[in-house]
C-alpha cells in the first residue's frame, strides 16, 4: 500500500478540512493526492493554494486579486481607504517608528502602490525601505525594483525574501515554450488581444502554439485576463522580469520590431474610420491600444522609421487633436524634424497637421502660423497638394489677430484643398471658419447661419461625429461673439443639437465651454458645473486657450455670487499664465466687461498671479463647491 493509499484510508470516514499550501512546484502530485483522497473520503474538503488550478473535476477556483489601489490623484483620506496604502503604512511604521502618511508623501506612496500593481509582497518590501529612503526616493527607483526590493524577514522562506526570487520561482516552473511566450509578451506595455499576442510572440515557422501557452500562463497567474474586454496583460513587475529574460535571450530587438510592425498595420487599418460614421469604433480602438501605439512610435523614433511614424500621425490626426495632443505633438515634431526623409506629400501633410495642433490644442498661434507657411512652401516647392489643416491653422492665427480678410481667404483655400482630398472633417471646419470671417467683415447673420447649416448638413452626410460636434460648438459660440451676443439663440441651438454628442476629449471641453457661456449669458443655472468641468479637462490635456475660456466664465460666476477675491485670483491666473492664448479684438469683449462690473470696487491687487497650477485647480473645485454644493 502506498503512502497516498494509507492517507486516503485514514481519512475515509472523517470530516475534515485539509490545507495544501504552495503546490505549484508539485502540482501533479498534489492533484493525484487530492483525487485519490476524495474518491474514498466524501466528507473531506481541500483548500489548495497554487499559482494554477489542479485541474480536477469539482474544483472551484478563487483567484486572489491584487490589493485595491488608490486613484492617481488620491488625497490622504481617500488613499488610506485602500488596502494597498494601508499595507504600506503598516509595514512602513513597523520598519521605521513614527512613520506617518501625510500631504508631503502621499503622492509618492500612491505612485509606489500603483506602480507595484497592488502586489502585497512588493509593497511590503518597498515599505521596508523607508528605514533609509523617503517614499519619493523609493518611487523614483521602481524601474530598478528587482535590485531595490530585496530583503524581508529572515524567517521568511528564501523564495519570498526578494521580489526577484518570488517571480523566478514561478517562472522556473514553466515549460520552455511557455517561457518563450512569457518573455516575448513583455514587449506589450499594456493590454493586448489574442491576435496581437500571436503576431508578436510567435515564430516565423508557426511551430510555437502561442494561444495554448498564453492560456497556460493565465492559469499560472503570470498573465492577467480581463474578461470585460477579453484582453490580456502582464502586471508591471512581471513585465519587467520578462523584459530582462527577453534581453538575456537576445530577442528584444526582433520582438520589438514584430510588435511595431503589428501596430503600424493596426493604425493603417483603423485610422480611415476616423473620417466617417465608423469614428466611434475607430476612436475606441485607438484609445484601447494607445499605449501600444506609443511604444510603436518610440520604436519608430529609435530606429529612424520616419515615414511609418509620420503616416501613423497623419492618419490619426483628428484623434490626436482631440484625445492625445501631447502624443501628437511628439510624433508630429519628430516627423517634421526629418521631413527631408519623407515623401513630399507626406511631409506637407505632417507639417500642416502639427501647425493645426499647435494653435488648437496649445494656443501657440505664432508657432502654428509659421508651420502653416512652411507647409505651403513645401507644397509649392514639390508641386504637390497643400495641407487643408495648415490653412485651418492659419485661420486660427487670423482669428486671434482679428484679421478677417486673411481668415476668409485662408478658409476658402482650405475648403478647396479639403474637397479635393475628400476630407470631410477639414471641409466642415473650413466652412465654419469662412462663416466666422464673413461675420467679422459685417456680413448679415443670415449668411452665417446659412453657412453653418451647410456645414452641419455636410457633417451629418459624412457621418462624422467630430464634424457634427465642431459645427454645433462653433455655431453656438459664434452667436455670442461680437458686440451684440445672442445668448438665447446660442442656448436654443445647444439644446436642439448639443446633447449626447461625443467626439473626443478636446471637443467635449469646448462643448462644455459653449454651454457655460450660453447659460451665463442667459443667467440660467448650470454655467458653473460646465465651466469647472471644462477647466479641469483643459488643464489635464494642457489646452491653454480652452482653459482661458473656462476660467473667465468661472471668474464671472464667482464674482457675481459674491466670491470676488476668488474671482480676482482666477482672472489674474488666466491673464498671467494664459493671456497669450486668449483671442483679441471685440469678439468676446462682453466677458471682460461683465467681469469688471462684478468685481466692482475690489481693492487694488497685483495683476500678476504667482499661483501654482495645483492651487488653481483647488480653487476651481472650491468655487464649484461653494456655488453648487457639489465637488468634482
Amino acid at each position: 500500500m502506498t503512502t497516498v493509499d494509507t492517507l486516503a484510508s485514514f481519512l475515509a470516514d472523517r470530516r475534515m478540512l485539509v490545507v495544501l499550501d504552495n503546490c505549484e512546484h508539485v502540482l501533479d502530485a498534489a492533484a493525484e493526492l487530492v483525487d485519490e483522497v476524495l474518491a474514498v473520503a466524501p466528507d473531506v474538503h481541500f483548500i489548495v493554494t497554487s499559482r494554477e488550478p489542479l485541474g480536477l473535476d469539482g474544483e472551484h477556483v478563487r483567484r486572489v486579486q491584487s490589493l485595491t489601489l488608490p486613484d492617481a490623484e488620491a488625497t490622504v483620506d481617500t488613499a488610506r481607504a485602500t488596502a494597498a496604502v494601508r499595507l504600506f503604512a503598516e509595514r512602513a511604521a513597523a520598519a521605521a517608528g513614527g512613520f506617518v502618511i501625510d500631504d508631503t508623501n502621499i503622492a509618492a506612496i500612491v505612485e509606489i502602490c500603483r506602480h507595484l500593481d497592488g502586489i502585497a509582497l512588493a509593497i511590503e518590501l518597498a515599505a521596508a525601505r523607508v528605514r533609509a529612503m523617503t517614499p519619493a526616493e523609493i518611487a523614483s527607483r521602481l524601474d530598478e525594483r528587482f535590485r531595490l526590493l530585496a530583503g524581508g524577514s529572515r524567517r521568511t522562506q528564501e523564495r519570498h525574501r526578494t521580489l526577484q526570487a518570488t517571480v523566478a520561482w514561478s517562472h522556473d516552473l514553466l515549460t520552455e515554450p511557455e517561457k518563450i511566450v512569457f518573455r516575448r509578451l513583455s514587449v506589450f506595455p499594456a493590454a493586448f488581444d489574442l491576435a496581437a499576442a500571436e503576431a508578436v510572440a510567435g515564430d516565423e515557422d508557426n511551430t510555437l502554439d502561442v494561444i495554448e501557452c498564453l492560456l497556460r500562463l493565465v492559469d499560472r497567474s503570470l498573465v492577467v485576463h480581463e474578461p470585460e474586454s477579453n484582453r490580456y496583460r502582464l502586471l508591471e513587475t512581471l513585465r519587467q522580469f520578462g523584459a530582462d529574460r527577453l534581453t538575456d535571450a537576445g530577442e528584444t530587438t526582433d520582438t520589438r520590431a514584430r510588435h511595431a510592425t503589428w501596430f503600424i498595420a493596426f493604425a493603417q487599418h483603423t485610422t480611415p474610420g476616423l473620417r466617417d460614421a465608423r469614428h466611434p469604433t475607430a476612436r475606441a480602438a485607438l484609445l484601447t491600444d494607445l499605449d501600444n501605439l506609443r511604444s510603436t512610435a518610440d520604436w519608430c523614433i529609435e530606429t529612424g522609421a520616419w515615414a511609418e511614424l509620420a503616416a501613423i500621425a497623419v492618419g490619426a490626426d483628428s484623434f490626436l487633436f482631440q484625445d492625445a495632443p501631447a502624443d501628437g505633438a511628439r510624433w508630429f515634431e519628430a516627423s517634421v524634424e526629418h521631413a527631408a526623409a519623407l515623401d513630399p506629400q507626406l511631409a506637407v501633410d505632417v507639417v500642416g497637421s502639427l501647425a493645426y495642433l499647435q494653435v488648437m490644442d496649445f494656443g501657440a498661434f505664432d508657432v502654428g502660423e509659421e508651420l502653416a507657411r512652411r507647409s505651403a512652401a513645401l507644397a509649392e516647392e514639390h508641386g504637390v497638394d497643400g495641407s487643408s489643416w495648415a490653412c485651418l491653422a492659419a485661420n486660427q492665427a487670423a482669428i486671434y489677430g482679428d484679421r478677417a480678410r486673411d481668415l476668409v481667404a485662408s478658409s476658402t483655400r482650405a475648403l478647396e484643398l479639403a474637397d479635393a482630398r475628400d476630407d470631410a472633417n477639414a471641409a466642415v471646419v473650413a466652412i465654419i471658419d469662412l462663416s466666422m470671417g464673413l461675420s467679422m467683415l459685417g456680413e448679415p447673420s443670415e449668411r452665417r447661419d446659412e453657412l453653418m447649416a451647410t456645414a452641419l448638413e455636410r457633417a451629418e452626410r459624412a457621418g462624422s461625429p467630430v464634424a457634427v460636434h465642431a459645427v454645433v460648438i462653433s455655431w453656438a459660440m459664434s452667436l455670442v461673439w461680437g458686440n451684440e451676443p445672442d445668448f438665447a439663440a446660442s442656448l436654443d441651438l445647444l439644446q436642439r443639437y448639443g446633447t449626447g454628442l461625443v467626439s473626443g476629449d478636446l471637443g467635449d471641453v469646448w462643448m462644455d465651454i459653449a454651454w457655460a457661456m450660453a447659460l451665463l449669458g442667459c443667467n440660467e443655472p448650470g454655467a458653473v458645473p460646465h465651466g469647472a468641468r471644462a477647466a479641469r479637462a483643459a488643464d489635464r490635456q494642457f489646452s491653454p486657450n480652452a482653459l482661458h475660456f473656462a476660467l473667465l466664465v468661472l471668474a464671472i460666476c464667482a464674482a457675481e455670487a459674491g466670491l470676488v477675491e476668488q474671482a480676482a485670483d482666477i482672472a489674474a491666473y488666466a491673464d498671467t499664465h494664459l493671456g497669450a492664448s486668449g483671442y483679441v479684438g471685440t469678439m468676446l469683449a462682453w466677458r471682460r466687461e461683465r467681469l469688471a462690473r462684478a468685481l466692482g470696487d475690489l481693492p487694488e491687487r497685483s495683476a500678476v498671479s504667482t499661483m501654482h497650477r495645483r492651487e488653481l485647480m483647488a480653487l476651481v473645485d472650491d468655487v464649484e463647491a461653494a456655488l453648487t454644493g457639489e465637488t468634482a
